[in-house]
This record gives structure tokens, C-alpha cells and sequence, in this order.
């Protein structure tokens, strides 16, 4: 039992993060850890492989780097061509 259950009295649903593009699915623990907590950490991503790459800012979608369209050194949203942010929220 974490400490959010124990504040809540509930778990915390599982939801997820999948790619936009091809469905891929990461770690949601992990996932919070890396790119969503308080120390956010931007690891570094494999180009052309399904590590998590970021999420648009315009659509909202998450994408993994083989599905994100790559311009120089950022990696942007396929549907909008705008620059992925690596935070999960905000």
C-alpha cells in the first residue's frame, strides 16, 4: 500500500500511457517516475525505438520516438509538427 492509498483509502487506477500513433504501451510506474514527478527527468531517447518521446502540447497525444517526426535534434507531433514536451502532465 503506497502512500496515496493510505491517504485516500483507495489504489490508484492503473490507467496507462499508450502511443497515439501504434499503440505501444509503457510502464505506468516507471512513466510517473521519469517524466510526470516533482524531479521531472528527461531520459534519453533511442531514435526509432518505442521509448516514450513526448506529448504534443496542441493535440494532447503521447508519442513513442519511431512514430514522432524527427526535425534535427527535437522530436515533434506527427498530426500538428509541433515540438514534444517529455512532461506526462501540464
Amino acid at each position: 500500500m503506497g502512500i496515496f492509498d493510505k491517504l485516500f483509502g483507495k489504489k490508484r487506477e492503473n490507467i496507462g500511457y499508450f502511443c497515439a500513433k501504434c499503440g505501444v504501451k509503457w510502464n505506468t510506474e516507471t512513466m510517473e517516475m521519469l517524466y510526470g514527478g516533482a524531479g521531472l527527468v528527461a531520459g534519453m531517447i533511442t531514435p526509432g525505438s518505442n521509448q516514450y518521446a513526448g506529448r504534443c502540447p496542441k493535440c494532447e497525444k503521447l508519442y513513442c520516438a519511431r512514430c514522432a517526426s524527427s526535425k534535427g535534434i527535437t522530436l515533434q507531433c506527427p498530426d500538428c509538427n509541433v515540438d514534444l514536451k517529455a512532461a506526462l502532465h501540464g
